[in-house]
């Protein structure tokens, strides 16, 4: 799945249970914000901003507290690179890899896989 506002509101409704609409005016998932009724806040940016995308972290360390992440930047030798996540459970039952050429990117991939156990 591609970064981007799709999988930003997945993550936000599969791990933060936060409901967000889709509107045509300004092209993005917003919900009403609660302190000002016709205001509305946009869906964080978790696969493209790496402040929100840490917050993800941190609620699945909440979540499931044996759970470890295991986060590496990556390079092929032929200038390609980017970033790998995976997930450990126990004792070193680690899931496959993850990769995307971003760490918000990777860490959203690997919050899903998390979440499916």
């Amino acid at each position: 799945m591609k970064a981007g506002i799709k999988l930003d509101k997945i993550i936000a409704e599969k791990l933060f249970g936060d409901r967000f609409e889709y509107h045509r005016k300004w092209k993005g998932y917003y919900r009403p914000w609660e302190e000002d009724p016709i205001a509305f806040e946009p869906c964080p940016r978790y696969s493209t901003d790496i402040s929100a995308a840490w917050r993800i972290v941190e609620k699945l360390l909440q979540i499931l507290p044996h759970q470890d992440f295991h986060m590496e930047h990556w390079s092929d030798g032929d200038g390609d690179s980017g970033w790998q996540v995976s997930t450990c459970f126990e004792l070193g039952d680690w899931k496959k890899w993850v990769k995307a050429k971003t760490l918000p990117h990777a860490i959203c991939l690997a919050a899903l896989k998390a979440i499916r156990q």
